[in-house]
């Protein structure tokens, strides 16, 4: 799935979505939750097509999965195509085989998969294609192994992590920070003896999981925080003995689930936390029998779900739990999801989101909280309490997302409520309000100083309280940096220094949303 306005657009192996032919891929109007008429309709000559990446970003919509023909155009494996229309536009990558890993920056869009070439030019697994004129560039890293996983853009690098032994000119075992222009490989080398399977960059430290026992020059198994100048692992070291499928982060806060029994040398049965700086095991134990698949974070408090039966040392608690984000004391909250639909011996808890004071709970279960009700639930983040909200898929739920007024699910069900609604369904989260309409009064100033050199000042006037958002895009409409997302914000002035030292020289604009109220101010950074 990936939101783009007022638009979602989701991608999958289907047929028909809502009783209307759609193949593979389709869009939602957001404010009605009706489909759409976009309808690029994948194809193959031979097998079912499928989508299985989808990214939209300012006009366009970027697909990757198996199809040879999609908006109305031959494309293999990958395509662009119109936000609006649903055709495909000119840019055509054509890729030998499969692409696996998508990501974007200013100025390029970045593919990461298991392929030789693209459009008839030599490119192993890695390219780049200017977002202007969608033409690949000289950016060629060429690496040289089976296939890449995984792709993070950040501080002007564009890592890369896989199964390879070169890449970018230079030989790199499956972890490399790329120059976003050239393509060569920078000299940050960390080394991992095993695939990369998982990246995420923040506050100069790279987060690396997969299969590893050995990086950046230091013994790490499964999970290492990298620096991300030197490419020496940091001391961050939480050595968990065995698999990591579920993080989540609050604060400085770093929490795993899988299936380890072990954590910094102590048991922890598949749930544990982490100091993100200095890389120690928080002392409290939340130790389950089994495995946790899904992890959530609420204000305060920690959700987790999987397939387990009892805290060991404490309470029964079945398939999920909660517990103090700060201290690990476990929660008296209970919903305890059983009986599964589809799974003959357990029932299980596949994903987790949360809203606010509620908890969305998905996955292979009928009933909860005391009550028969099934696959997907609403529940108090305080009380455990089921919440009047039943929107009855037929079979279990396995990806949330919630955006806006909006909660999306997926998974094998194919109807809700009695309406046919194939692997997808959309609904208004209960208890939800709708933002206030602040009207004419919300003001944004003009950006001072303005040509700006390096620092800026923002000023606007909120009429009442209200959630606030404040981004900055290019010329393109391309949004540069993310200032406030959805900050509830009391009435009266505000004020924000922004910083330009980092910003190319040209046009900008700042966009404040308030509420249902959008206002934009021009800068012009000079240099």
């Amino acid at each position: 799935m990936s939101v783009l306005g007022d638009q979602l657009y989701v991608g999958g192996e289907f047929d028909t979505l809502c009783g209307q032919p759609r193949r593979c891929l389709a869009s939602f109007d957001l404010p009605s939750g009706r489909l759409t008429a976009w309808d690029p309709h994948p194809a193959t000559a031979r097998g079912v097509p499928e989508i299985d990446i989808i990214l939209a970003d300012h006009h366009s919509v970027y697909v990757c999965g198996f199809f040879n023909s999609v908006g109305g155009k031959s494309r293999n494996f990958v395509a662009e195509l119109d936000a609006g229309t649903g055709l495909a536009t000119d840019w055509n990558p054509d890729p030998l085989n499969n692409v696996w890993a998508v990501a974007l920056d200013d100025s390029a869009v970045y593919l990461g998969g298991w392929f030789q070439s693209l459009g008839m030019v030599s490119r192993r697994n890695l390219a780049a294609f200017d977002l202007k004129t969608g033409k690949l560039t000289d950016w060629n890293p060429n690496p040289d192994g089976l296939i890449v996983y995984a792709l993070a853009a950040s501080g002007g690098k564009i890592y890369a992590g896989g199964d390879f032994s070169q890449i970018g000119g230079q030989p790199r075992s499956d972890l490399a920070a790329l120059d976003p222009k050239t393509g060569l490989a920078t000299a940050w080398s960390p080394d991992p003896d095993q695939a990369v399977l998982a990246l995420l960059v923040r506050d100069g430290t790279v987060y690396v999981g997969g299969g590893f026992s050995q990086i950046g020059g230091q013994r790490r198994r499964y999970l290492a925080a990298v620096d991300a100048v030197t490419g020496l692992a940091k001391d961050w070291n939480p050595d968990p003995n065995d698999g990591v499928i579920a993080l989540a982060m609050r604060g400085d806060t770093l929490y795993a689930g899988g299936w380890f029994r072990q954590m910094g040398g102590h048991f922890h049965g598949s749930l544990a936390a982490v100091d993100a700086t200095s890389g120690t095991v928080l002392p409290w134990q939340v130790d389950t029998d089994g495995i946790v698949n899904a992890l959530a974070v609420g204000q305060s408090t920690v959700y987790a779900g999987g397939e387990f039966e009892h805290v060991l040392g404490g309470p029964d608690r079945l398939n999920l739990l909660a517990f103090d984000a700060t201290d690990g004391t476990l929660k008296d909250w209970a919903p305890s999801p059983n009986g599964p639909r589809e799974d003959y011996y357990t029932a299980s808890v596949d994903v987790l989101a949360t809203r606010g004071n509620t908890v969305f709970v998905g996955g292979d279960f009928t009933t909860i909280a005391g009550r028969q009700q099934a696959s997907l639930v609403a529940l108090d983040g305080a009380t455990g309490a089921l919440l009047d909200w039943d929107l009855k898929p037929d079979q279990s739920v396995h990806a949330l997302e919630v955006s806006g007024d909006r909660v999306y699910a997926g998974g094998y069900f194919q109807a809700a409520a009695g309406i046919p609604h194939l692997a997808l369904l959309g609904a208004t989260p209960p208890g939800w309000v709708p933002p206030p309409v602040l009207g004419p009064a919300v003001v944004l100033s003009p950006i001072r100083p303005n040509p700006v050199l390096s620092d800026a000042t923002i000023r606007y006037v909120l009429p009442v309280a209200a959630p606030v958002s404040l981004a900055l895009y290019d010329l393109q409409g391309r949004r540069v940096e993310r200032l406030l997302e959805r900050q509830v914000q009391p009435a009266g002035e505000h004020q924000l220094d922004v910083s330009a030292r980092r910003l190319r020289a040209g046009c900008y604009f700042f966009r404040l949303e308030a509420g249902s109220v959008v206002r934009t101010q021009k800068a012009v950074v000079v240099r």
